[in-house]
């Protein structure tokens, strides 16, 4: 079993059935708040894993990227793009090869549901499966990761202010 704080090993174990299992997360009941600054978020083992995810991850499996309620704040022409990447890392923005995903926030904003209470949100989810690879097999990550949101500003003249989406969860599920 892996330290606490650390994802596990991949075995060399052929993949037998297993569930998917969440192998770590942000903290919880933290909102992300994305705006005109990169954000980064530390991916942390639970303690309340289930067995599964606990034991390791195994040869075959696949580790997928979920990022729960994403919602837009009413600024248009603007994404981000997803880095999964070392939690040691401080250099902005992340290489290229932590590169995940550039989720879309089309039909997340306040104003896409008018009278249907409450804002839309959405989960989007990404195979990172070559990344968090990559990850298990560099002695140097230590198995610590982390998604770094970069703002991308689609529409011309400076940034607004505030935040420009959130999201509630960041997990790194396999299986």
């Amino acid at each position: 079993m892996a330290p606490a704080g650390e994802l596990p090993a991949a075995s060399a174990a052929p993949p037998a059935h297993r569930r998917r299992s969440v192998l770590g997360a942000n903290r919880a009941g933290q909102t992300i708040e994305l705006g005109a600054d990169p954000v980064t978020v530390s991916i942390r083992r639970d303690a309340r894993q289930t067995p599964e995810a606990a034991g390791g991850a195994e040869a075959g499996d696949r580790f997928v990227l979920t990022i729960e309620g994403v919602r837009g704040a009413g600024v248009p022409g603007v994404s981000f793009a997803l880095y999964l990447h070392s939690a040691q890392l401080r250099t902005s923005p992340p290489p290229s090869e932590s590169f995940a995903a550039l989720p879309s926030l089309f039909g997340l904003q306040p104003d896409d549901m008018a009278g249907h209470g409450g804002a839309p949100s959405a989960t989007q989810s990404v195979d990172v499966s070559e990344i968090v690879q990559a990850a298990l097999a560099d002695p140097g990550q230590r198995r610590r990761l982390a998604v770094t949101f970069v703002p991308r500003l689609l529409a011309s003249g400076p940034p607004p202010p505030g935040p420009w989406a959130t999201a509630g969860r960041v997990a790194l599920i396999v299986g």
